[in-house]
Formats: structure tokens, C-alpha cells, sequence
């Protein structure tokens, strides 16, 4: 009696659609509270600052910006689209229309793999409140670029026999491929995965050749900007952005005890409902399938493997490690679970959908809080990062009206961007390069620009600042600070935490502007 109330149950559950769209809307509502309540990150300071120079200066050559620049173009475009002097308002934005473009293709790919409605639901709002992935869908950065072009890829590849894999539809899917790689290197693994994917598992082994074939062409059309940019930059700033950097940067961590915090962040991630939720559900559904002796050969099966070592793979790239670089072994790990549900009959489907959604509950409990949090956060348009950063900048303009066309030197390019005044180039990669500089000879900080605290006064002699603003939490405006106060230079606040040193009144040195 009570087995067949509750398949009864589950098959409502099942065919109703609207569990499935409230759990949709709940998911993208979620991601539409963390981009506006999400304090501003780091790395936003410098993709946003780059997206400032796109036009002016190259990024490689000119300007240390230390990420593929397909993000950096995709922001500029976005910036030119919008009115006014917001830039993070704006770029938030961008996230939450890339967060429900995530949610819909996710749900579609879940679909395809083998999941119903509403456990591709489930597996959607369990991945929301996994902390890699609330981490990616609230900061201005290219991982759900990135992610967002792997899901479209994957979408338009022949999955199961009889699906259409007409020429344009694989080449469309190998430019979405390459972009992805644009994005973000790293994902040269899954964007791999999609191009040699009618060679893992074709229908013949000449249909695989040639379906290949066109994939791989796409990828190349997707790829061609980045293969410019690289044909046309000096292998020395290549190797120093997209190689030396990160391993400076990991020193420099290392060195001021980050480790110690990104081993505790990674510790967490273990927590029930966060990416041991996910882990277990996508064993357990292994083991259903084993134990009900269903076919291992299915070629969806195929794609979730493939995938999961893909996301290994980008874990071990040596790197400073972020809780961001597990979303792709998350969205395997969902694949997973789809595919399993296709094999699954019966009494095991269901035990499978009620695994799912207790692990969604544990998941919403754990971050009960913070929901409830950002939820009353979107009401109070005020307090939002994005609002509060431009009205700081429209202090920092009021501070430096004395002299509006000299720029203002920054290790955190937003506020000086909000204020409408011009950025230091010298910083336009916000604090990575002032505080790597000093491991650098001085030919390589002269090649990109670079300013260190040993050649902080001969930039302030040859080119005056209107303003120096500064964070107090930030050590490595500490130089900063002190040159400007040793220089007579007086303080004024800008927000909690902010000030902005302004030059004494007085005549105006000799060679300013």
C-alpha cells in the first residue's frame, strides 16, 4: 500500500510541470541573489579594468592582463551596450542572463542524457547550492562563459543514435568548443572531449572520421581569434601571461599563507550537499545500474566519463587552486546521474529521484541561511556591491575634480572606473602585477608596464595622480600608504574602508598636466 502511494506520488511528481518550474525559477532566482549580493572579488577588478582597455592597448603587449581575452571582449562589448558610467552593475547583469542561459541548457542536456523533468529539476537546484558553483554565478569573471559554451557544444553533438548530426550543426558545436577554450585554457579538456566525441562512441568509425572532421574545423573557426592574437604577439609575453604569472602567483601565495585558507575552503566542499552530495548521488546511481546488470556501453555513459576525467584533468594543471575549478566535475557528476536514470526502471528510478531530492534538501538546509539572506538583499537596492562600489566612485569623482584629466592610481581598478576618471594604465590589472613586480627584473617590469614600491615615486614624478585610493584590509597598499603620507598627501574617506589620498593643495608641480 504504502509502495504504491509512493509511486503513485512520484509519477505525479513526474509528469506535473509545475514542480519542475517553480525548481527551475528557484535556481535562477538564486543565482539572480548571489550576482547581486556577492561582494566584489579580486579577479572582477581585473577583468573589468582590461575590458577598460580594449581599444586603447593590447592586452599581451601592453597591459599584463593574465587571462585568455575573449572574456575581456565580451565585457567591452557588453560595457558599450550599456549607458552611463556603471561597469559592475552591468557585468552582473551579464551574469544572471548567462546564469538562466546555464540553468535552460543544463536542464535540456539533462533531459537528452536521460533524466526527467523533475529529476534534471533536482540536479539543477542541488548544483546551485554547491559552493564552487554559487562562487562562479555571482562574479563578473569567464568560467560560466566558459561552461555556458561547453553545455551549448555538447547540445548540438549526436548523443544517441538517430540524432541529427548534419555538418553545420557539428561545426557549430566546434566553434562553441573553441570559444570555451577562448575563455578559459583549461577547458581544452572537455572542449576535447566534444571534438573527438563522434570518435568515442560512432555509429560507424567512418561516420566518426568525418563527423570529427567538421567539429574539429569548427573548434578552429572558434579558436582563430585567440591563434591571431598569438601569431601576433611577442612569445615572451605570452609565456610570461599565460605561464609565468601562475606560477608567481602561486608563490606569492604560498608565501603570504594562502594556503592555509584554500585548504580549509577545499574542506569544506566535503560537506554533505556541497560536492560529496553530488559525489555519492553519482555513485550511487553507478551502483544501481551495476547491480540492476544494465548495459555499461551506452554512449551517454561514455560522455559523463569522459567528462569527469576531463574535469580531473583540469584540477591537476599546476596553479593556484579556486573552488571554481570544480564546477565542470560538479556538471559531470549531474551527467552522471542523468545517465543512470535512463537505465533505471521502476522502484530503483524512484529510490534514485528520492536520493536526488534529500541531498537538494540537505543542500538548501546547509545554505539556508544565506539564501534567506540574499533573497531580502534583492529588495534593498541600496546595499547591493554593485551600488555601493558606484557611489564610491562617484566620491572618488567629487575628491578629484581639482584635477579631472590626470589618472588615478588604483590597485582596485573598479572604484576608478565608477568615478568616470581616467586608471593608471599602469594598473589596469589591478593589484597582480604591483605585487609581483618585485620578483621581476626591471627589464620585464618596463616590457608590461609594471610599477613596484621601488618605482612608485618615479611614476608619481613623471606622471602626478589626481587621487591614490586604497583599501585598508589590502597589504599590498601598504607602500601605497606610506609613500603618500610621507609625501604630505591627506587622506579622505570614500567608503568603509576606502580612502583616497589626495596631494597637498598648493602650486602645481613642475611637468604635471
Amino acid at each position: 500500500m504504502i509502495r504504491a502511494v509512493w509511486m503513485s506520488g512520484t509519477a505525479w511528481l513526474t509528469r506535473a510541470r509545475l514542480p519542475v518550474i517553480f525548481l527551475l525559477a528557484v535556481s535562477w532566482l538564486l543565482c539572480l541573489a548571489i550576482a547581486a549580493t556577492e561582494p566584489v572579488d579580486r579577479d572582477e577588478h581585473m577583468y573589468l579594468a582590461a575590458a577598460s582597455f580594449v581599444g586603447e592597448a593590447r592586452l599581451y603587449e601592453d597591459v599584463a592582463f593574465f587571462q585568455p581575452p575573449y572574456a575581456a571582449w565580451v565585457y567591452a562589448g557588453w560595457d558599450a551596450l550599456t549607458p552611463g558610467e556603471w561597469v559592475l552593475l552591468p557585468a552582473r547583469m551579464l551574469k544572471v542572463l548567462l546564469a538562466a542561459g546555464m540553468v535552460l541548457a543544463l536542464f535540456a542536456l539533462l533531459r537528452r542524457l536521460g533524466a526527467d523533468n523533475l529529476l534534471a529539476a533536482i540536479l539543477i537546484l542541488l548544483l546551485v547550492h554547491t559552493s564552487p558553483v554559487r562562487g562562479v554565478v555571482g562574479l563578473a569573471r569567464n568560467y560560466d562563459l566558459a561552461q555556458l559554451a561547453i553545455l551549448g557544444s555538447l547540445l548540438l553533438m549526436p548523443l544517441r543514435p538517430g540524432d541529427d548530426d548534419g555538418r553545420w550543426r557539428l561545426i557549430i558545436a566546434g566553434v562553441l568548443a573553441g570559444l570555451a577554450v577562448g575563455f578559459k585554457l583549461t577547458y581544452l579538456a572537455p572542449a576535447l572531449v566534444v571534438v573527438a566525441w563522434p570518435l568515442i562512441a560512432p555509429t560507424t568509425l567512418a561516420a566518426g572520421r568525418r563527423e570529427t572532421w567538421w567539429t574539429a574545423a569548427g573548434c578552429l573557426l572558434g579558436l582563430a581569434p585567440l591563434f591571431i592574437l598569438i601569431a601576433v604577439t611577442d612569445p615572451a609575453a605570452l609565456r610570461f601571461n599565460l605561464v609565468d604569472y601562475h606560477l608567481l602567483n602561486a608563490d606569492w601565495q604560498a608565501q603570504n599563507g594562502l594556503g592555509r585558507w584554500l585548504g580549509s575552503d577545499l574542506r569544506r566542499l566535503y560537506r554533505y550537499g556541497d560536492l560529496a552530495g553530488l559525489t555519492v548521488l553519482a555513485v550511487v546511481a553507478a551502483i544501481l545500474v551495476i547491480v540492476r546488470g544494465r548495459d555499461w556501453s551506452v554512449t551517454v555513459w561514455r560522455l559523463a566519463l569522459w567528462l569527469v576525467a576531463a574535469g580531473v584533468a583540469m584540477l591537476v594543471i599546476p596553479r593556484p587552486v579556486q573552488t571554481a575549478y570544480f564546477v565542470p566535475l560538479l556538471l559531470a557528476a549531474a551527467m552522471l546521474v542523468a545517465t543512470a536514470a535512463v537505465r533505471l526502471e521502476g522502484y530503483h528510478r524512484t529510490m534514485l529521484a528520492a536520493l536526488a531530492g534529500f541531498s537538494c534538501l540537505v543542500g538548501v538546509i546547509h545554505h539556508g541561511g544565506d539564501d534567506l539572506r540574499r533573497l531580502g538583499g534583492l529588495g534593498q537596492v541600496a546595499i547591493w556591491p554593485a551600488v555601493r562600489l558606484h557611489d564610491a566612485g562617484r566620491t572618488v569623482a567629487d575628491l578629484t575634480a581639482r584635477h579631472p584629466d590626470r589618472p588615478v592610481v588604483s590597485t582596485h581598478p573598479l572604484y576608478v572606473l565608477e568615478s568616470g576618471r581616467p586608471l593608471s594604465a599602469h594598473f589596469a590589472a589591478g593589484e597582480f602585477g604591483w605585487r609581483l613586480g618585485d620578483v621581476l627584473d626591471r627589464e620585464t617590469q618596463e616590457r608590461f608596464h609594471l610599477v613596484t614600491a621601488q618605482t612608485f615615486e618615479d611614476l608619481m614624478a613623471r606622471e602626478p595622480a589626481s587621487a591614490l585610493v586604497v583599501e585598508a584590509v589590502a597589504p599590498w597598499d601598504a607602500p601605497i600608504t606610506g609613500w603618500a603620507r610621507e609625501a604630505g598627501w591627506g587622506p579622505a574617506p570614500v567608503a568603509g574602508g576606502v580612502l583616497a589620498w589626495l596631494p597637498p593643495r598648493g602650486p602645481v608641480p613642475a611637468g604635471s598636466p
